[in-house]
């Protein structure tokens, strides 16, 4: 709701940490006021924004939803106990189509502890099930995270992370395939024992569109030079 007076409307945003005002106080939150967003990570908040569903709490764990608005206000806080870490192992997985996976994420048993949605194409080489595993560490930065797991059996790491194509793995150095998990997350088999799991950021497209556009900048610096001096 707008008030007239810019002072107290922008007040009441900052206290609502609304649009991209969380990140003034360096407090994280799900959404945000972006240019671009990923498609299926939109429709995820979408759930939980649009829906008019009021019981998404296994979401809301799988997503580290650790504080949430109190009802009947707008600055209170209400804490929330169960949410998960931002990575976590040992799931079971469940191989199903997109649509199906996201009416999941909605459902009141969802429970992400337990389970993890993977697409139909990883039926055939992803071999981890249900496991004994749990993660020793994890670090994580805006293009990398480290990850250290410990599983009994091969598992799978879910990290929820948006699944975006330039995400690269690395599994102790060697490369392995990053999984769509959740319908728009991630996830990453590993082998019994200790491992580190690399997560790295590694756009080509980005990069190559980046020197194009500095060649043409030179490009054109040295026609400039050239007709000056010719003038």
């Amino acid at each position: 709701m707008a008030v007239s007076e810019g002072l107290k409307q922008y007040i009441g945003t900052r206290l609502g940490l609304f649009s991209n005002c969380n990140l003034l106080d360096d407090i994280p939150k799900l959404n945000g006021f972006f240019s671009l967003y990923l498609r299926e990570a939109d429709q995820v908040w979408a759930l939980l924004y649009l829906s008019g569903n009021t019981n998404l709490s296994g979401l809301l764990d799988f997503l580290n939803v650790s504080h949430i608005t109190a009802p009947g206000t707008l600055f209170d806080w209400e804490i929330r106990t169960n949410f998960l870490a931002f990575v976590t192992a040992g799931q079971r997985p469940v191989f199903t189509d997109d649509a199906t996976a996201l009416r999941s994420l909605a459902a009141p048993d969802f429970s992400p502890r337990e389970v993890v949605y993977l697409p139909p194409g990883a039926r055939s080489m992803v071999s981890a099930g249900a496991a004994s595993a749990r993660i020793l560490s994890s670090r994580f930065t805006a293009h990398r995270g480290d990850i250290e797991v410990d599983a009994r059996e091969r598992a799978l790491v879910v990290i929820s992370q948006a699944f975006y194509p330039a995400w690269r793995a690395f599994l102790d150095d060697r490369p392995v395939p990053v999984w769509r998990a959740n319908y728009a997350f991630q996830a990453v088999e590993t082998p019994a024992g200790r491992h580190r799991v690399e997560l790295v950021y590694q756009d080509w497209h980005f990069t190559f569109g980046v020197a194009v556009s500095a060649v043409a900048l030179l490009t054109c610096l040295a026609s400039c030079w050239k007709s000056k001096i010719n003038s």
